[in-house]
């Protein structure tokens, strides 16, 4: 499978659920949802992989804290840990993870599978390996229509401000349509009012000198 998987957690995720969850690449969680790994308490080991996936997602010494003892995790404590990606409230829940689900659904979905295939493997494989298959998903992913639709609106704004930042030029917030021409309306407006209220100034000075004069 080469697109991302989001999972919504609701309620309790334990032992099989828990091994489930880690399969997935997202995982919300409901405010009341518990996390954890029973197989031990009934003389089992995990059976799905979650010895496997569980110290990949939280570290060795987490992992075995969570499955030997058989302890369960609030919804909060799976955030920290590193378990699930975000809490939201349980009325919430169906509809975030539906938000995520659509967002991935609408991104470039060519990019993502090689996104994950590379993190898989970044496991098993060596750095050299590694670096070698990501210049290769790059090569790939930068033919694909995805790539050319968002760089078409992107790269062009991008180039320029990251240029005027080392630069250390100033980059001009973009006005508001006719904000230029209001702003010369306002100054027409205002060399007229003040116009107005100086001239009757001058006259009263001028009535003024010719009443003495006339004296």
């Amino acid at each position: 499978m080469t697109v991302p998987v989001v999972a919504g957690v609701n309620g309790l995720a334990l032992a099989g659920g828990l091994e489930l969850m880690l399969v997935c690449d997202l995982a919300v969680a409901d405010e009341r949802a518990r996390l954890g790994d029973q197989h031990a308490a009934f003389g089992l080991v995990a059976g799905g992989g979650g010895s496997q996936r569980l110290p990949r997602a939280v570290g060795l010494r987490r992992a075995k804290e969570l499955m030997l003892l058989g302890g369960w995790l609030s919804a909060t404590q799976a955030l920290d840990w590193g378990l699930v990606s975000e809490v939201v409230p349980a009325d919430q829940l169906e509809a975030r993870t539906a938000e995520v689900a659509q967002r991935l659904g609408n991104g470039p979905t060519r990019a993502y599978g090689e996104i994950r295939r590379l993190l898989r493997d970044s496991w098993t494989a060596s750095l050299p390996e590694q670096l070698h298959a990501e210049t290769e998903a790059l090569a790939r992913t930068a033919a694909t229509q995805d790539t050319a639709e968002a760089n078409s609106d992107r790269v062009a704004s991008v180039t320029a401000h990251l240029y005027c930042e080392r630069m250390e030029l100033h980059v001009p917030k973009a006005e508001e349509p006719n904000q230029a021409i209001r702003r010369s309306k306002v100054k027409r407006q205002t060399s007229k009012v003040r116009a107005r209220v100086t001239r009757p100034r001058s006259n009263a000075k001028g009535t003024r000198a010719r009443q003495l004069k006339s004296k």
